[in-house]
């Protein structure tokens, strides 16, 4: 996608226990529990934070600075 920022917007498929009717949602092996990012993105803010800081990483992933500090 050359230069531009491209997100892709996955939606897990909510599922339901057929014994107990808890209901859960479905694993992705890209998306860690409970997260909305990839590991990928992930490790990719994590990196820049490291070469710049938070408020650069941030700019440049359309993140708060709190969603990077808990990365």
């Amino acid at each position: 996608m050359s230069d531009y920022q491209v997100i892709l917007k996955v939606n897990r498929r909510q599922l339901k226990c057929t014994e107990c009717q808890k209901v859960f949602s479905e694993k992705l092996s890209f998306v860690k529990t409970r997260r909305t990012y990839t590991k990928r993105l992930g490790m990719k803010v994590i990196k820049e934070v490291l070469e710049t800081n938070v408020e650069n990483a941030d700019r440049r992933n359309r993140m708060t600075s709190s969603e990077i500090e808990t990365l």
